[in-house]
């Protein structure tokens, strides 16, 4: 891949090949900028969920779940720190915040997904405490966290 990445005790390189190439073990998928173009136009009409907005392990199952979520607290703070993971996540995530098309995030990403970027948007802020996670939290979810991903986390946070 174009973008390897050489010190990866996380395994983040699953994430810039499924953004690259759509790679999924289930269904043919599409890249991150396919994504973005979708999330600026107001409707996901393709698979990419699982690689670009990432949730915690413990929520969804099913292989591409398995590859794609995110295991521990460390693993998210380095996804943040990584410059073209960071930099992509930050990109769609402003694209969602600014784009016009609705005020409702079912329309934008249908029934199982919008709870899959709500779930996203909870674990980055949990871990950086980054106000652009919270504002998509509070437009599209009324400031409602995704509760089942914050009891993960604070379970993650004793152990």
């Amino acid at each position: 891949m174009s973008n390897q990445i050489t010190d990866d005790p996380f395994n983040l390189q699953r994430f810039i090949d499924g953004q690259e190439t759509g790679f999924t073990p289930r269904y043919h998928a599409q890249t991150f900028s396919t994504a973005l173009k979708e999330v600026k136009n107001g409707k996901k009409v393709t698979h990419w969920i699982w690689y670009v907005f990432p949730v915690i392990q413990g929520l969804w199952g099913g292989r591409n779940n398995d590859l794609y979520n995110i295991q521990t607290l460390d693993e998210a703070k380095a996804y943040l720190k990584h410059p073209i993971l960071s930099s992509r996540l930050r990109d769609i995530t402003i694209a969602l915040l600014n784009q016009k098309h609705t005020l409702y995030p079912i329309n934008i990403f249908g029934y199982k997904d919008v709870h899959k970027v709500l779930s996203c948007m909870t674990l980055f802020y949990y871990v950086s405490k980054d106000k652009l996670f919270k504002d998509v939290i509070d437009k599209y979810y009324k400031g409602k966290f995704h509760q089942e991903t914050l009891t993960i986390l604070e379970h993650l946070s004793i152990l």
